[in-house]
């Protein structure tokens, strides 16, 4: 409900909350409350609908009676700040047995304003003109028949010519005929007259005052415009500056969450992205070594090939020779001494492209100028040139 303060400015229950919308501490509460004199009562109803939760007077007068809180009541009921010298009076309330908890904060109410008024003064009403002589149709008749007037001059001489016409020039009913021509030609004119300068005389006054109603009707809307004007731009302001705290308040919020977020983010694509790379190491370790064994064993397969083709090449040279009957003895162990040589060079190669040690894998006896013996069984092992018995029956040995 809504809170009425001393002054007779009154809170209602949005405004209230938006107070309480951020932490407030009881220094805070207590500092408002004392600014606007509330009571201990108006103070728990703010701080239960404020908070939301039900507030006891006890516990406020609890905290008012801590003297170094530095708060009192006043003689009205009102919280005020109390003092250095004075301690503050007692509360009528029993103290609670524990001290208020301290309140949320909230963002501040929209602060009072006086709104401006307008100081403007109602219409002045114009004063009656008073009556000019040039107004009246006696002033005019005067003016227009004095002695030295030509119309007076005119009439007097129309008068005088018809009494003279009669043979009363010098009578008194001359004279009376005269003025009355002279009155009966004025007459219509001072009227005429009199009539268009009040006419022009009331018309001024009317326009006169209709300016002055204007200009005072003018001036008084402009000051109620400036006054407006005023009031928005000072409510303005404070809805500004009040919806500012709150946009600050929720963008530090929207920060922190969202700092939380990406740090959460990063921690999870760095455990996913090194397990995936642990993954990926361990596979290209395992594929290195498969490769390594797979091309060990096509160079051993291919080491072998060859050393196989080498032999048989060297074979079928030393059958050649053996069975070349246009060699002599000592030409054809010549000869097969170099293809026994060529082997093992050829072996010895091939065992290093392999990493095998070929090069002692063949042994042979050296051939004798004289008559062959027979030749002695190769040690296990070790492979033995081919003895061809034409060439041994001739006296040469391998």
């Amino acid at each position: 409900m809504p809170i009425t303060t001393s002054s007779g400015q009154t809170y209602d229950d949005e405004t209230i909350k938006r107070f309480f919308s951020v932490p407030r501490s009881e220094e805070d509460i207590a500092s408002q409350s004392a600014g606007l004199g509330l009571n201990a009562g108006q103070i728990t109803e703010a701080m239960t609908i404020g908070r939301g939760t039900p507030q006891t007077e006890a516990n406020v007068n609890s905290w008012v009676a801590d003297k170094p809180n530095g708060y009192a009541w006043g003689g009205d009921g009102g919280l005020i700040k109390a003092p250095a010298s004075t301690p503050a009076p007692a509360p009528t309330a029993a103290p609670a047995p524990a001290p208020a908890a301290p309140a949320p904060k909230a963002p501040a109410p929209a602060p009072d304003y006086s709104p401006a008024s307008p100081a403007a003064s109602p219409a002045q009403p114009a004063t009656a003109p008073a009556v000019a002589p040039v107004q009246t149709v006696e002033s005019r008749i005067a003016g227009i028949i004095s002695q030295n007037s030509p119309l007076m001059q005119q009439a007097r001489a129309d008068s005088l010519g018809q009494m003279n016409e009669r043979g009363l020039i010098n009578s008194s009913m001359a004279v009376t005929a005269g003025n009355a021509a002279v009155y009966r030609a004025a007459m219509p004119i001072a009227q005429a007259d009199a009539a268009a300068q009040n006419e022009f005389t009331r018309m001024d006054k009317a326009q006169g005052f209709d300016l002055a109603k204007m200009d005072q009707g003018a001036a008084l809307a402009l000051t109620q415009l400036n006054a407006q004007q005023q009031n928005d731009v000072v409510k303005m302001g404070l809805n500004q500056g009040y919806t500012l705290q709150n946009m600050t308040t929720a963008q530090v919020n929207d920060m922190a969450k969202l700092t939380t977020s990406i740090t959460a983010d990063v921690a999870k694509y760095t455990a996913s992205e090194s397990g995936a790379l642990t993954r990926l190491g361990m596979d290209s370790a395992t594929k290195k070594d498969l490769a390594g064994i797979e091309a060990g064993y096509k160079t051993l397969m291919q080491t072998s090939a060859s050393s196989g083709e080498l032999y048989k090449q060297m074979v079928t040279n030393m059958t050649t020779i053996m069975t070349n009957k246009d060699m002599g003895a000592e030409a054809k162990a010549t000869a097969i001494r170099n293809q026994v040589t060529a082997l093992n060079n050829g072996l010895a190669m091939f065992g290093k492209i392999g990493n095998l040690d070929l090069a002692n894998l063949l042994t042979f006896d050296a051939p004798a100028t004289g008559d062959a013996a027979a030749p002695a069984p190769p040690p296990p092992g070790l492979i033995s040139a081919p003895v061809n018995p034409d060439l041994q029956n001739s006296g040469g040995a391998v």
